[in-house]
């Protein structure tokens, strides 16, 4: 906890690194319609849709099977319909055989209907589409297959955002967090603030390329209560993720949440 500590200090006393870690924590709060990822409904594994976004545009390659069971393919470019919602138009392509010459003037590609993706929790979507006139609404989520390893030290800057009681909402401020992770289930994080330290220990999860953890926490201020780390996405040079916590301590019956965003130390 020293070193953190310490680490604390050196931001806060430089008022140029915090103002630059500022943004990404903007970023972390984008996260909500970052749609890119794989997904499938896990009672029908076999076929699945992987989603590539450049801001707000979003690539789709759906893989399925035809009515002879042969496999299929498909891809859409989806544009922003609402704040929660993709569409656009879905095409068939066919070309020269991977094994020989490669012939650009064989590629073609045909309108075969059209599809939207719309997110119900940052998680869960339903995807609905229509191909050669035949109508599909599904259940999809977030498709995991290896857990990240999050543990490390990162500095950053957060925001929250008070949802009941008395602790005040603040802007962007300096922050130290130290994650302790090897891939598996046991997780614990440990957040320094120029007001306190919290200690959180909880299990780590795998939801597509993000990472969550719920669990329980303490503070050296007194602070204690439940809480969640969510929407973690790592690099091997950044964090963004999302925080909620309710306190229940002597004097700190609070309800808050925000999000950081920081650069491995």
């Amino acid at each position: 906890m020293d070193a953190l500590e310490r680490a604390l200090r050196n931001v806060i006393a430089t008022s140029a690194v915090a103002c630059a870690l500022a943004a990404p924590t903007a970023h972390a709060a984008a996260t909500a319609n970052e749609v890119g990822d794989l997904w499938w409904n896990a009672s029908e594994s076999g076929w699945g849709i992987q989603l590539s976004q450049q801001h707000e545009t979003v690539f789709a390659t759906m893989y399925v099977y035809g009515p002879d069971g042969s496999p299929d393919f498909y891809v859409a470019v989806l544009d922003p319909a609402s704040a929660v919602a993709w569409s656009g138009l879905v095409y068939r392509t066919s070309g020269p055989w991977f094994g020989g010459p490669f012939n650009p003037a064989a590629v073609t590609e045909n309108v075969v209907g059209s599809m939207t993706f719309t997110l119900k929790s940052f998680y869960n979507a339903e995807l609905a589409y229509t191909i050669d006139g035949t109508p599909v609404v599904k259940t999809v989520t977030r498709m995991s297959f290896a857990n990240d390893h999050v543990g490390g030290n990162y500095y950053g800057a957060a925001t929250a955002t008070t949802l009941s009681g008395t602790c005040p909402s603040t802007g962007p401020v300096p922050v130290v967090v130290q994650f302790t992770h090897a891939g598996g289930v046991p997780f614990t994080g440990v957040v320094a603030t120029a007001a306190s330290t919290c200690t959180m220990t909880g299990s780590y999860g795998q939801r597509g390329r993000y990472g969550d953890v719920f669990g329980n926490y303490t503070c050296t201020n007194g602070e204690s209560g439940t809480g969640s780390i969510t929407a973690i996405a790592v690099t091997d040079a950044t964090v963004t993720f999302h925080f909620r916590f309710d306190g229940t301590g002597p004097g700190y019956a609070c309800v808050y949440e925000g999000d950081f965003g920081g650069t491995r130390g």
